[in-house]
């Protein structure tokens, strides 16, 4: 993660994750990052209807606001409640969930986790965009912008975005009750890619999630190696510049 995020501030760009881009995999329609894995039937789809990147939805970020607590744990539309239910159980260590956000660099927007799958150690990075319920201004339906219009007839389009689009309160999947701290939705987030896509965490037993914090507490990750992705990253073809 600290090579993507030196090359980034090298070339001035924001980080943008190749093997797992929500927001170019839903304005063209593919939903690999959402039920790619799943043959899944049209009332069974997720249906978040725009993704933007942290600096664009929060109006002051924070990672975590006082540390990570299960107070803070709000589902979204996924069904991965035994995912949440889990780490409001490792919420209670500390240093456990430390363990599990390792690395971040929240100017170019790059997040590394780790994750216990399938009898080993897996590194996980991922990038600060998130899907969102409501869809961007111009992409609103003409009733949705006429309401608007007629009740904010100054700035509609910016009150339309305070109002959707702005928040933990505007997030489709999990979220934290304060409406500026971003741990929990990028940790499902990078959850979710580990596994493929949102959908494969749709459903599911606490029991992996407590063993996966058992080996989070007697593990010494000073001492550790993780298998790193199969494929090796050209770093210098993975960036996007804002415009």
């Amino acid at each position: 993660m600290e090579k993507i995020a030196k090359e980034c501030r090298r070339v001035n760009h924001k980080y943008r994750d190749p093997h797992f881009d929500i927001e170019f995999d839903l304005k063209r329609w593919r939903r690999d990052c959402l039920d790619g894995l799943n043959d899944l039937d049209d009332d069974e789809k997720h249906c978040p209807r725009s993704v933007k990147r942290v600096p664009d939805i929060f109006d002051k970020p924070e990672f975590f606001q006082g540390g990570a607590n299960a107070s803070d744990v709000r589902q979204g539309f996924n069904g991965d409640c035994w995912f949440l239910s889990a780490l409001c159980a490792i919420c209670n260590d500390k240093d456990l969930i430390d363990k599990i956000c390792v690395a971040r660099d929240e100017v170019v927007g790059v997040y590394g986790f780790v994750f216990h799958r399938d009898g080993e150690w897996i590194q996980t990075i991922i990038d600060d965009k998130l899907y969102l319920i409501a869809s961007d201004w111009w992409e609103s339906s003409d009733d949705e912008k006429r309401t608007f219009e007629a009740v904010n007839r100054h700035e509609a389009e910016e009150r339309y975005r305070l109002s959707t689009q702005t928040g933990s309160k505007a997030l489709y999947f999990a979220q934290c009750t304060s409406e500026n701290e971003t741990w929990l939705p990028l940790l499902e987030k990078a959850f979710a890619k580990a596994h493929g896509d949102f959908s494969a965490i749709d459903g599911g037993f606490t029991g992996p999630v407590h063993s996966f914090r058992l080996n989070l507490r007697f593990t010494d990750f000073s001492q550790r190696s993780y298998r790193r992705p199969h494929r090796r990253c050209d770093y210098r073809a993975i960036y996007h510049r804002h415009p």
